[in-house]
């Protein structure tokens, strides 16, 4: 039977339990190594806890039955029962908001990160869309002639614009809490640049009291992904009106079954986009109004996975619709002749020579935009690499590194 250690609040439990446990246990490694350089651990006992600490990510199962205040609680608990001798001088120095918000800001560091990427796919299925589809012709806004080339590659401009916007915000909440206490430091004297460096990040967070207070590491991200989530609506809008003017094929096992919509798997995305503006928006919300002197909330909060589930489910979506989109030219071209007055060809020709919708220059821009997301993704490859040498880092200082995949 799995180990379990209860713990109260079931909504922020099941975050706990399920999301931030394995960072918790980051977190308690990276103190360890600072008692330890502090003489307040000896080596040994160091090693003792880290061992205990790296095999309860695969024996603990945290519970919300239970009256422990926070996960940190419940890991120090489940470590205690089981070690033979307690140093008494382990968590010396009280507060626990720092190692909280810390690695509630490492989670959500991840999976932005996994969003980061999720981002890069759909660009890169948007910019091959925008190079097979640069010949045919469309009726664009005021019945101007476009192609659907010219219209994705306007969508890859903007993932690309979104991408480089998550790679900044990851950036600029790249740093740790770990030593600043429940706001105003804590008494031990932590080499909070150390600790940082060993969970992977770029530096401490500067000011003690912003690093427990702000929310930052999870405001700035979920308003990142709302606003992708705003496009990602307006793209749907657009397909949706083409699906209904039957100018889209999709095959059967990514359109869905429907008796009244053409692609019940566009309203599908379009729900997604919803629900995440509103988890979002809820996330804003629950902080508004509270005194920023109080420090951080004390649950962590459960919405927070499901915003980036939410986000990489909507993705994923879109992203297997542009790579299995087709389009009826036969019907498109139809449309064109409606409302125009002589040969669709000429005037589309009209409408491309030397203007950015010429097939020349969307297959020209696509080559950037290629580029441009190559240049992303080898970010988020850089910043993993960052992440795992830092994490490798304290199991070898504690002794753990045969033990580290």
């Amino acid at each position: 039977m799995t180990p379990t250690t209860p713990l109260g609040h079931r909504p922020a439990a099941r975050l706990a339990g399920e999301h931030l446990l394995p960072w918790h246990i980051a977190v308690e490694k990276a103190r360890l190594l600072e008692y330890q350089r502090m003489r307040l651990l000896s080596e040994q006992e160091a090693a003792d806890i880290g061992r205990l600490l790296h095999d309860a990510g695969r024996a603990v199962t945290i519970t919300g039955a239970g009256t422990a205040p926070d996960v940190a609680t419940a890991l120090e608990q489940w470590a205690r029962e089981r070690l033979r001798d307690t140093p008494g001088r382990w968590h010396a120095g009280g507060g626990r908001t720092d190692v909280r918000a810390c690695a509630e800001a490492l989670f959500t560091r991840d999976r932005l990160a996994r969003a980061g990427d999720c981002l890069v796919a759909l660009g890169r299925s948007a910019v091959a869309l925008a190079r097979r589809t640069t010949h045919l012709p469309m009726a664009g806004p005021d019945r101007q002639l476009i192609t659907p080339g010219f219209y994705f590659a306007a969508v890859a401009d903007q993932v690309v614009r979104s991408g480089r916007r998550l790679l900044y915000t990851y950036d600029l909440g790249n740093t740790a809490a770990l030593g600043a206490g429940d706001g105003n430091g804590q008494d031990p004297a932590f080499d909070r640049d150390r600790m940082a460096r060993l969970l992977g990040c770029a530096a401490a967070t500067p000011h003690a009291l912003a690093a427990v207070a702000s929310g930052s590491w999870i405001l700035e991200p979920a308003g990142e992904l709302a606003t992708v989530a705003v496009a990602v609506s307006r793209y749907v809008t657009d397909l949706s009106a083409w699906g209904d003017a039957g100018y889209l094929d999709l095959p059967g096992e990514i359109a869905g079954v429907a008796t009244d919509r053409p692609f019940p798997v566009l309203d599908q995305a379009r729900v997604r986009t919803s629900h995440l503006i509103a988890l979002a928006t809820a996330l804003s919300l629950s902080r508004r109004g509270v005194a920023f002197g109080a420090g951080a909330p004390a649950a962590v909060d459960h919405r927070l996975p499901e915003l980036f589930d939410t986000f990489d489910g909507m993705i994923r979506l879109l992203t297997a619709v542009f790579d299995r989109l087709e389009f009826r030219a036969d019907r498109m071209r139809a449309a064109c002749e409606q409302g125009v007055n002589g040969d669709v060809d000429s005037a589309l020709h009209r409408n491309l020579t030397g203007g950015s919708a010429h097939p020349d220059a969307v297959r020209a821009l696509s080559t950037r935009q290629f580029s441009e997301l190559g240049e992303i993704s080898r970010g988020w490859s850089e910043r993993a690499a960052v992440r795992r040498a830092g994490l490798a880092e304290a199991d070898r200082l504690l002794g753990l590194g045969h033990l580290t995949p």
